[in-house]
């Protein structure tokens, strides 16, 4: 049995870009958990005016974190898999040191600000605290620029320096699927090595289920379920025949998923 840990920066993101895997490893008998790190909820009184719209549009109120941490520990549930959720705020809730808000309106979330370089030293300390008994790791690529998913992906990538355990940094969902449509290029992957990891078509079915919990953003991520299955699916047969999920490692660390 091994100690599998995923590290993800929201509630939905672990589920919705490897749900297939937790799903192959519970049933494989691997000790699993996931960790997600910006999962704090403020008071009222301190959010922006862009909070506010943001909770508006997931059709929540200010106790929009409570709402939304209980749909995770239900997909998680399902998914048979420990949890972890340690309270960062995201980057709609920080402020800077004079007490202003770092993240003003929606469009600035995508822009990771100077002032979130030390969040991202102590997360990385935090992650090696979290994973010193896992036997292997899985972290966001970052892709899609959203500065919590920026900021752990490279607080992972300084943990891997100091752990030297396995790190599979896993593609973000949804933001990947927009990358394969547009055929996007980018830099994502420079001196990283992907490896394909089969699932069964079970794991798969199980991952589609868990991803239904997150209704509060099943319509901010997709226009509709149509949409959601189709890049879903054109995700999981990118690369093969039959379900695979893809992940990265940096070229020179060793690959326990190797044939």
């Amino acid at each position: 049995m091994k100690k599998i840990v995923f590290l993800g920066p929201h509630f939905d993101d672990c589920v919705l870009s490897c749900g297939e895997l937790i799903d192959k490893f519970t049933e494989q008998g691997d000790d699993v958990c996931v960790i997600t790190f910006f999962t704090g909820c403020p008071d009222e009184k301190d959010l922006s005016a862009a909070a506010k719209q943001f909770h508006s549009n997931c059709f929540l109120d200010h106790k929009s974190m409570d709402f939304r941490s209980n749909e995770d520990i239900a997909a998680l549930n399902w998914l048979n898999c420990k949890y972890k959720h340690l309270g960062y705020y995201e980057c709609l809730y920080r402020k800077n040191n004079k007490g202003a808000i770092l993240y003003p309106n929606l469009k600035e979330i995508y822009h990771l600000k100077n002032e979130d370089n030390e969040l991202t030293k102590d997360i990385s300390k935090r992650i090696e605290i979290e994973v010193a008994d896992a036997d292997i790791i899985f972290a966001p690529m970052g892709l899609g620029s959203h500065a919590d998913h920026t900021i752990l992906h490279r607080a992972a990538v300084m943990a891997s320096k100091i752990i030297k355990k396995p790190i599979y940094f896993y593609e973000d969902v949804p933001y990947v699927c927009y990358y394969y449509k547009s055929r996007k290029k980018s830099n994502w992957g420079q001196d990283m090595e992907f490896n394909l990891i089969k699932v069964s078509e079970k794991n798969w079915h199980i991952k589609l289920n868990a991803i239904k919990f997150y209704r509060s953003q099943l319509h901010i991520l997709w226009k509709n379920e149509i949409q959601r299955l189709q890049q879903l699916e054109d995700l999981t047969y990118k690369y093969a025949p039959e379900h695979t999920v893809r992940v990265w490692l940096f070229r020179g660390a060793k690959n326990v998923f190797e044939q």
